[in-house]
Formats: structure tokens, sequence, C-alpha cells
């Protein structure tokens, strides 16, 4: 076959062509350079073939591109992922322990540890003079200063808690807008994608970025069925299927062109958001325990996992345990008090309300301020002398109703072999508890007046 001046002009239409092909590709790249989320391209640029022209002599046809690739680096693209996911965890744990932070405000002489300098400072005068009307009244105030104030604490606590469980229900449905936006490009890219030249870069770009954007909100959920490598360009490592599989500590939400969203139920009383999966065969998964990593980890570690009902709190959870410190602290406070109050003489002795404490509760599971240890239960006339006294012993397995046996046990306590003038001829004790509202009231009181008691703590 010939040449003609025709095919040596079409030799220069193609890379005319071609070189049009490439500016345009450069000029995409530069002018989506400040893209939020975009893949620099390249045009595949080959030979068009040859021809013989006799005499063992080949004549090339010119030039082609053979299609516009991006020029993605899957092991790079996996790191920035790990990495955000764990930026976003950190940040968004910061940004809620900065709030907390801002509500103990010490430093400006203000907050529950000031009001605590206070409270200890107005029991020291009283100490000093414990008949100045004015001093007693200061007590009281302070005192109710401080109560007020760590209400005020435990209040943002649980506004806190509660703004960070409705984040988590935000963030379940962003990950469901991502999840099924991912499915839809998946079927997209499958129709586009045709031959094997062909590539829809605009269409993985934003799937990337859908996938990157997954990565803020939750850690481990990508998978690819197919990864190409091709060492002539400069990112040799690629995806090259046409899905992407999305699965969140191993189920999966979306399955190519597929979704199935994770589910938010909500607990009746408290409002707590549990984490659901359900599969196929409406088989429900609990996946609050499950999920790490990413906005939506940060948000179940600060709010704590799971919610007990019986004692209306999270189990676990960084904030949790803030409000477990402040209430033990709260607790030990009042426990320290009533034990003065307690060691003075009174005729009379009621506690409050025990939510779920019954008689056969063990006193040290229930309450973590009591220890294994003994109290003293002292009787006083009306001249102020100790008449009687009995020791109480509280062990591991010590319930109320064990103190209740111990405190109405008819033992010589004095030691005179008289069984008739002992702690149980002055006085008895009793535990009741009610089972509508599951609270127990435990109380002691004299057989006849004249007598006084007191409670001195043995530790």
């Amino acid at each position: 076959m010939a040449t003609s001046i025709f095919s040596t002009l079409y030799q220069g239409v193609t890379g005319l062509k071609a070189a049009e092909v490439q500016i345009a590709t450069t000029g995409n790249n530069i002018t989506n350079a400040n893209s939020t989320f975009y893949t620099r391209q390249k045009a595949v640029q080959t030979t068009a073939g040859f021809y013989n022209i006799g005499n063992g002599i080949e004549l090339g046809m010119g030039t082609n591109i053979d299609t516009v690739i991006r020029l993605h680096d899957e092991y790079s693209y996996a790191k920035l992922k790990d990495g955000t996911t764990q930026l976003e965890y950190t940040a968004y744990m910061k940004t809620k322990l900065e709030e907390i932070a801002k509500r103990y405000p010490d430093i400006d002489l203000s907050g529950p540890l000031q009001d605590l300098e206070n409270y200890n400072a107005a029991w020291n005068s009283f100490a000093s003079n414990p008949n100045d009307g004015a001093i007693k009244q200061n007590l009281v105030k302070v005192a109710q200063t401080l109560t007020e104030s760590i209400n005020r604490s435990y209040a943002d606590m649980n506004k806190i808690q509660q703004s960070v469980n409705n984040d988590i229900a935000n963030t379940v449905d962003e990950i469901n807008r991502i999840g099924e936006e991912i499915a839809n490009l998946n079927k997209q890219i499958s129709k586009q994608e045709v031959l094997d030249t062909d590539h829809a870069n605009e269409l993985r770009d934003r799937r990337d970025e859908l996938e990157l954007t997954l990565s803020k909100l939750v850690g481990g959920v990508a998978s690819k069925s197919v990864v190409t490598q091709n060492s002539r360009f400069e990112s040799t490592m690629t995806d090259g299927g046409d899905y992407h599989n999305i699965s969140i500590q191993g189920h999966t939400i979306v399955d190519g062109v597929n979704f199935v969203p994770l589910k938010i139920i909500p607990d009746e009383v408290s409002g707590a958001n549990q984490i659901v999966f359900q599969t196929r065969d409406e088989k429900i998964i609990d996946m609050t325990t499950k999920i790490s990593g990413g906005k939506l980890g940060a948000q179940l570690d600060l709010r704590g996992r799971t919610y007990d009902k019986k004692t209306q709190s999270y189990d676990g959870g960084i904030i949790q345990g803030y409000k477990d410190n402040l209430d033990t602290f709260a607790k030990t406070l009042m426990t320290q008090a009533n034990n003065i109050y307690a060691s003075s003489a009174k005729s009379s002795l009621s506690s409050d309300a025990m939510d779920y404490l019954s008689a056969n509760t063990t006193l040290m599971s229930y309450d973590k301020n009591i220890q294994a240890g003994s109290f003293d239960l002292k009787i006083y006339d009306n001249a102020g002398n100790v008449v009687n006294s009995k020791t109480i012993n509280i062990n591991i397995n010590t319930t109320i109703a064990d103190i209740v046996a111990q405190i109405n046990a008819n033992t010589d306590d004095n030691a005179d072999n008289n069984t008739t003038n002992d702690v149980d001829d002055y006085l008895t004790a009793g535990f009741s508890f009610d089972e509508r509202n599951e609270n127990g009231v435990f109380q002691i009181n004299f057989k006849n007046p004249g007598f006084k008691m007191s409670i001195e703590d043995n530790g």
C-alpha cells in the first residue's frame, strides 16, 4: 500500500487532536486546583498503529488518546482515611471535653471547689463558736450554695450527655445518607464504564469524597473488590472495580447497588439512642457496643455504650464517669456530714427512701461508700449519760436485713448477765420496702420515751 499526501496530513491531524485533549486535560486540572475534592487527571497517549508500505517498511499512522485516567493512589488514600478517622475522633472528643472543662471555672475562684473551701471554712467557724447565731446561719447558707453548685454541675453534665446522645442520631443519619449515595454512584459508574478504556473520573472522585467523609464519621468501613497496579503512571495502585462495598464492624450497609441503613432505636423512658443493624432476615443486631473510631466512636465513648434502666444511667462513658465521680463526691460529703449529725443524740432515726435497696441487697454492692467495718449504736438518758451501746458489724455479705437483725438481737450488750436492759430492750429497728416505687426506708424508734440515741462510725 503506497503512502499518500492525505495519509501524511492525517498523521498531523491525529497529533493536533491528541494535543487538544492533552491541553484540555491540563486546563481541567488547573481550573480544579482549588476544588474541594478533585483528583488530577492524565491523558494516556499512544501510537495509532502502522501499515506496511512494502519492502518491510512500516509507516506510523499517527497518535491516539486511549483514555483519561485519574492519578489516584489507593495506598496513600487508605492512609489518609485512617488518619482522618483518628483526627475526627480526637477533634470531637476535644470539643466536648473543653465544654466540660468550662463547667468548672475554679481558676476564677468560683465553682464547686471554691464552694467546698467556703463550706469547710464555715464548719471551722462553727466549731469555734457553736452558739453564735450568725455563724450558724452562715453555715446553712454556705451549705446550700455548695449543694446548688454540685446540682448545677451535675445538671450541666446531663445536658452535655444528652447533646452527645442527640449527635449520635444525627451522625447515623449522615452515615445512611452517604451510604445510599455511594450505592447510587456504584450503579452510575457501572453503567458508564462499559469498556476498559471508559473511566467515570468525576463520579469516582465524588465516591472517594463520600468515602473520606464516611471515614470521619466511623472507622474501618470500605472494602474494594478490585485493586489494580500499573507502574506506567505516577500512582501505581488504584481502585479498578465498579463497586465500593461499605461495611461497619463486619455488617455491610452498601453491597454494590444495594443499601441497608443503620437504625436508631431510642429508649422509651430515657431517650438513649441505641444503634442497630437489621439483616435481610429481619434479625436485629446491636451495634452500639461494637462501633469504634471517627466522630460516632467518640460520641459513644463520651456518652456511654449501654443504658442501665435500673440505675437510670449509662454503663461506662467519659461523661458518665465524671457524673459518677461528682455523685460519689456528693455522697461522700453527705455521708461525712450525716455521720456528724448521727453522732449527736436524737430521739429517733429514719433514712430517706433508698431506691432499689431491698432487704436482701448487700450494702457494699449497693453503695461503694459503704466499706467493711463497724459502727456503735449508743443510748443516752436524759442527763446525757451512756446507758448502753452495741457494735454493729458490716462485711461484704451484710444486707440491711442483717443490720436490723443485729440491732434487734437479744444480746447482753453491757455484759451484766441481765437480758432486760440491753439495746434491744430500749429500741427496735425496722426496714420497709415499697414494691411499687422500688425503694426502702430504714428506721430506729424507742420503745419508751425519755432516751436518745446516736451512731458513731468506726470506719
